[in-house]
């Protein structure tokens, strides 16, 4: 599979990354309030971008995505290390689904895909971030395979909603109009 990065591309990027800020910003919700599970749908729009765009793509969605919802709405203190996390989520999910899976769009393919994704980047390096935060403001005596445990149930349930509703809307989108960036 062939990618044209030009203007259109970049265009792809742009909304993408927009749409990203906005479900991650205003589309998300605690399901165990007031900070346990938080349910949100941004990683759908790094997916695609992803798919579509490739590992640049969702590279560059992933990482721009959060440091603008991170300057113009934040929540707290902003931690390089958090950023890291859909940066790299868009980067491997790109890998898989066009180099591994030679840019073929099945569901075992976007859940093998994204399920790779989500365990490097958001398990092991979003529990490492999220201790290495704590650890750095003092409030807690977690050990890193403590934040994994605790972080699995919740990005299981995310990876489930986030694998069919991107694998729906990709084929959905696919079948309408596919962009000229791939």
């Amino acid at each position: 599979m062939k990618i044209r990065y030009d203007i259109r591309w970049m265009v792809y990027c742009a909304m993408l990354t927009a749409l990203t800020v906005v479900l991650s910003r205003f589309a998300s919700f605690y399901i165990i309030p007031p900070n346990g599970l938080r349910m949100s749908f941004e990683g759908i729009p790094i997916v695609v971008a992803a798919v579509w765009l490739g590992p640049l793509g969702g590279l560059i969605v992933g990482g721009l995505s959060d440091v603008i919802g991170a300057l113009l709405f934040p929540v707290g203190a902003y931690f390089p290390a958090f950023t890291v996390t859909p940066l790299l989520f868009g980067l491997i999910t790109g890998v898989m689904m066009i180099y591994v899976f030679k840019g073929e769009r099945k569901l075992w393919q976007f859940a093998v895909g994204i399920l790779t994704a989500e365990l490097l980047a958001n398990v092991l390096w979003g529990s490492f971030a999220v201790k290495l935060y704590f650890d750095m403001l003092g409030t807690s005596d977690l050990g890193y395979l403590a934040w994994v445990a605790a972080r699995l149930p919740g990005r299981a349930i995310l990876y489930a909603v986030n694998t069919l509703l991107s694998f729906a809307l990709v084929k959905t989108i696919d079948r309408i109009a596919t962009p000229k960036a791939v």
